[in-house]
């Protein structure tokens, strides 16, 4: 079972209101290394957007250069952002 679908399905109720829940460390941990993951994922293809902009955007040569090597970035990266992905959908 998936981190996420474990966290939501398997909680305990630990107060009478239920706003408390206890969920398994081992979910928990996954979660996290995974959203940290994903967010690092984020923050570099937001970097790599500043650079094209600062490169003069798509409309100029220096711009799609820097494009075209964050496409390519992407593409190589892509099996390791599948791989989070599937982690955190399936487990």
């Amino acid at each position: 079972m998936s981190a996420y679908l474990n966290l939501i399905n398997n909680q305990r109720q630990l107060d009478q209101d239920g706003v408390e829940v206890g969920v398994s460390r081992q979910a928990l941990d996954q979660m996290l290394i995974s959203t940290s993951h994903l967010i690092q994922i984020l923050d570099a293809i937001y970097d790599w957007t500043d650079m094209v902009e600062g490169a003069g955007g798509l409309t100029c040569i220096s711009g799609v250069a820097k494009g075209h090597a964050m496409m390519e970035s992407l593409k190589r990266n892509r099996p390791r952002i599948d791989e989070i992905v599937k982690d955190l959908r399936d487990g």
